[in-house]
């Protein structure tokens, strides 16, 4: 049984998105706009738990560029993120 909590959304306009935008949204990001997106980033931030901030990725990103197009290409080909190769034992 649903209880009727007095809620109503029937005259809300909800925006959406545009074809267009879809499409760019859904597309293959480029080697430009990955770079454009680290910059925004800041630097002392750290994407994930390995304590690499975006300082440590501008300062070095010429050195990894192609590691981080490999792994984005493969998140847009799989939907999957890699598993995690730990090159230091």
């Amino acid at each position: 049984m649903t209880r009727d909590l007095g809620a109503r959304m029937d005259n809300v306009d909800f925006k959406s998105l545009t074809n267009d935008y879809k499409m760019m949204v859904c597309g293959i990001f480029t080697t430009d706009e990955l770079t454009k997106a680290i910059w925004q980033c800041t630097g002392s931030k750290s994407p994930g738990p390995y304590d690499f901030n975006f300082n440590f990725i501008k300062n070095n990103q010429e050195s990894i560029k192609q590691d981080i197009t490999e792994v984005v290409d493969s998140f847009q080909s799989s939907r999957t993120f890699p598993k995690v190769v730990t090159l230091l034992s």
